[in-house]
């Protein structure tokens, strides 16, 4: 029981440790640590898992700032939620590419499904509970350069060439 007690409590102070120096991407992800196992104590078992909170979603003002920052122009709208668990959406209306944050990031994975079901799936640069749509792949990849995430679909030839 004294392991048992002693590894929990290392797990502990490790996450509480990257927690408090923000040992953490920079739109929100969460730690790397992420403790699997239940608590056991001395009065018998107890299916206590050790959670985390789920990490802060980055703001659309954020992620704005993000995406001009990496030279793209946006003349910027806030517009109303079309998508399921959505929490913010935007838009440039310039060139019409849109940001979107998400509740979870099931919810992102459930658009990207839903896209690839589709008959024209589109192009994305996805990020913790982000997502950046566009018709436009080099402003996916110039935006990746300062807001990170992904490019998606990964196999897709609009991104190959880039």
């Amino acid at each position: 029981m004294k392991s048992i007690a002693s590894s929990v409590t290392v797990i502990v102070a490790i996450a509480a440790a990257l927690t408090l120096t923000g040992c953490a991407d920079a739109v929100g992800a969460a730690p790397v640590v992420t403790p699997s196992q239940s608590v056991s104590t001395a009065a018998g078992p107890t299916a206590t898992p050790l959670t985390s909170a789920p990490p802060t979603p980055a703001s659309l003002d954020q992620l704005h700032q993000e995406y001009t920052a990496s030279g793209l122009s946006c003349e910027w709208v806030v517009t109303e939620n079309v998508m399921s668990g959505t929490i913010a959406s935007g838009r440039c209306t310039d060139s019409e590419n849109g940001i979107s944050t998400f509740a979870t990031q099931a919810d992102v994975d459930a658009l990207l499904k839903l896209n690839s079901d589709s008959i024209e799936p589109g192009l994305f640069l996805v990020g913790t509970r982000w997502v950046v749509g566009s018709e436009h792949p080099q402003d996916l990849v110039k935006a990746q350069t300062t807001m990170g995430g992904d490019l998606w679909p990964t196999d897709s030839a609009f991104f190959v060439d880039q």
